[in-house]
């Protein structure tokens, strides 16, 4: 044994040296494995005996307080195994290891305020996502059948504000066809007046086509799908070929609406409430729309799901086309996807009242959606460019529709008795609307059901008629033309 010469100091000698092991750098620590050599000052319960004199006494099995600190690589490691979701994940954005990006580590809301952890949920697998997708998981838990994300994931998802979803599938093709129409459109200008732009005999701020180009691809054109009075089906303007102002190439209201024309002697392309969505005005005009599409509109969709987003979507657009078309200027044709765009913002506030505790700051974002919404409404004064009404209506529906469709985390009965009495409410809510305003657009005189809708996207000045004409943009012949039903004129379009 080795010869202790201090018995009462702190001597850091005190032991052999192969009674210590190298751990990192330059600290030491009690070797607790087997050796020829023995303090025998060193306790059998694992302590130093308090005979010894020594400061340093301490348990073979606890952690060394000098031992350096685990590295960074050594943390997220630990991290990862006891959380998978902790940035590795694909579907989570803000992560906590090398591969996240970021080093921010990665907690609930609720958890953060509560001071309490909320377990990872397990990986969706294809047949999950698949459900998610298509919006039968939500139906499936609704009749008690297993398959899915159970009640419990969907909670342990939203508190970790991850999708269900990886990708915007319909979001991404939804613009690339969009764009591929807009070239359709560039093309038929073309074709038909010399120039992909229409700069005779107006200059298409928008960078696009014609207005009698859009009405002939598709846009909405009430003259084109119902009776309009003062506008007869013979009535005779401007053909898409033409330059000139006043117009020296006519063409009747059939011929430049196409397709057929009206086999039945009536207006009756009903079709043109869902093709506007795919049209636009131009390339400014598309570029703003898709962008807020992307950037906007998909990430609800990873939220909502593909099939579920897709019937707001198109609801959104079809009834943001009636509305429009009922109450509107019934002589401007209009184009655009933003009725639908506004239906997906009109989810995603629903999507936040739902939610609302898990979100990251929740009063800014219900601020900037309130701001979003005045944007919306102000935008619909911009005279003879946007179409208001159609961003109302598109809105509205979304509302509806996101209550219903929308997925909930289910946390408490309270919650679920609530948010089943708002659905019950707004699907029927939702029906009767789309039912009535379809009714009201095929009337004789829309405009008598609500005196004063019009002014929602109208400032009453002489030029419109006091928001009662047919159209905003007169020729030169400005007191014989379409205004009065009388003769021919040169369209401008509405932005959707």
């Amino acid at each position: 044994m080795h010869n202790e010469p201090y018995r009462q100091g702190s001597d850091p000698y005190r032991q052999p040296v192969d009674n210590y092991r190298q751990t990192s750098g330059d600290n030491y620590r009690l070797n607790d494995g087997p050796s020829d050599h023995r303090d025998p000052y060193y306790g059998e319960n694992g302590r130093y005996d308090e005979r010894s004199g020594g400061n340093d006494a301490f348990r073979a099995d606890e952690p060394d307080p000098f031992a350096r600190s685990p590295s960074r690589e050594a943390r997220e490691r630990e991290r990862e195994r006891a959380d998978p979701y902790a940035g590795s994940d694909p579907y989570n954005p803000y992560g906590n290891n090398a591969n996240s990006g970021g080093d921010i580590e990665l907690r609930p809301i609720a958890a953060q305020k509560n001071s309490r952890f909320i377990p990872a949920p397990a990986a969706l697998n294809t047949k999950d996502t698949l459900l998610f997708a298509t919006g039968l998981d939500r139906v499936f838990r609704l009749v008690g059948v297993k398959m899915g994300e159970s009640a419990e994931q969907v909670v342990q998802r939203r508190h970790r504000g991850m999708p269900g979803q990886r990708w915007p599938v319909m979001a991404y093709l939804l613009t690339i066809i969009m764009c591929a129409v807009m070239v359709y459109e560039l093309v038929a200008n073309n074709k038909a007046q010399g120039t992909p732009i229409s700069t005779k005999p107006y200059f298409n701020f928008m960078i696009g086509p014609s207005s009698t180009v859009l009405i002939n691809i598709g846009a909405r054109f009430a003259p084109c799908m119902r009776v309009v009075p003062g506008i007869s089906p013979t009535l005779q303007m401007g053909c898409p070929s033409n330059t000139a102002n006043p117009p020296t190439e006519l063409c009747t209201i059939a011929e430049i609406c196409g397709h057929g024309g009206f086999p039945s002697g009536t207006p009756d392309q009903s079709w043109r409430l869902f093709s506007p969505i795919f049209l636009h005005v131009g390339i400014i005009h598309l570029l703003v729309n898709m962008f807020a599409q992307v950037t906007m509109n998909g990430p609800m969709e990873r939220m909502m799901g593909t099939i579920p987003w897709l019937i707001v979507y198109i609801a959104g657009g079809i009834y943001g086309n009636l509305l429009g078309g009922s109450f509107s200027l019934a002589g401007i044709p209009s184009a655009g996807a933003s009725g639908a765009i506004f239906a997906i913002e009109a989810c995603a506030m629903v999507d936040l009242a739902l939610h609302w505790k898990y979100e990251a700051r929740p009063k800014f974002k219900a601020m900037m959606f309130a701001l979003e919404f005045v944007l919306i409404v102000a935008m619909g004064y911009i005279p003879f460019a946007v179409d208001g009404l159609a961003h109302l209506g598109g809105f509205a529906m979304g509302l509806m529709l996101g209550i219903v469709l929308v997925p909930s985390t289910p946390e408490t009965k309270r919650y679920r008795m609530i948010v089943w009495g708002c659905r019950i409410v707004a699907l029927p809510l939702a029906i009767v609307a789309f039912a009535l305003t379809t009714k009201n657009f095929y009337s004789d005189d829309p405009n008598a059901a609500c005196t004063w809708c019009r002014y929602l996207s109208c400032i009453p000045t002489s030029a419109n008629n006091q928001c009662k004409g047919t159209v905003s943009l007169c020729g030169n012949e400005s007191q014989h033309d379409l205004c009065r039903g009388e003769a021919h004129t040169v369209l401008i379009s509405y932005l959707i």
